[in-house]
């Protein structure tokens, strides 16, 4: 019983390279941590700079905090994709930290990306108050309550979740079967 046991625990090694904090490339999650801040900083910046006023007088259109997402869920979404680019890169080498770094950042960024894109398909014209056309949210109730939101960002949620648990719950399901 013993020796079955022995034989069904995985190296030392693959652990160590498994790891995500502690092994080789420990730096790479923390490169999506530090996408993540400046993303969002630059996002807050362009917000502020672009973001305009809230639109004509009596509108109750929610202008300002669709500028403000978009803008935001943009810059957002660039972090993503170069965390992206670089766990692709460094996959082969580093396969615990390249997974870290990008479930960090889809986890972290994902649902203003998500609310971004949503904002995109939706609006023409935005940054012109004047001919501004968001038929999905006349009020910023609907903008706030929309469920398409709210159930976008809860996938990406779960996603990025299942995404970093993953390999865990399969070594543990193939452990005991």
């Amino acid at each position: 019983m013993e020796d079955r046991a022995a034989t069904r625990t995985p190296p030392a090694d693959f652990l160590r390279m498994r790891a995500a904090f502690i092994g080789p490339g420990w730096w790479l999650p923390w490169i999506g941590v530090a996408a993540y801040g400046v993303c969002g900083f630059l996002g807050v910046r362009l917000a502020a700079r672009y973001g305009g006023g809230f639109g004509p007088p009596g509108d109750d259109r929610p202008l300002y905090f669709l500028r403000t997402d978009l803008l935001s869920g943009m810059c957002l979404a660039a972090g993503t994709v170069l965390c992206l680019a670089i766990a692709l890169v460094t996959w082969s080498r580093y396969p615990g930290s390249a997974r870290a770094m990008l479930w960090i950042s889809v986890l972290w960024s994902g649902g203003g990306t998500w609310k971004a894109i949503l904002i995109a398909l939706n609006t023409r014209h935005l940054f012109d108050p004047a001919r501004t056309q968001a038929s999905r949210w006349p009020t910023f109730n609907s903008y706030l309550t929309d469920p398409l939101i709210w159930a976008g960002q809860a996938a990406v949620l779960v996603g990025a979740l299942v995404f970093a648990t993953w390999p865990e719950v399969n070594a543990l399901r193939k452990r005991h079967l």
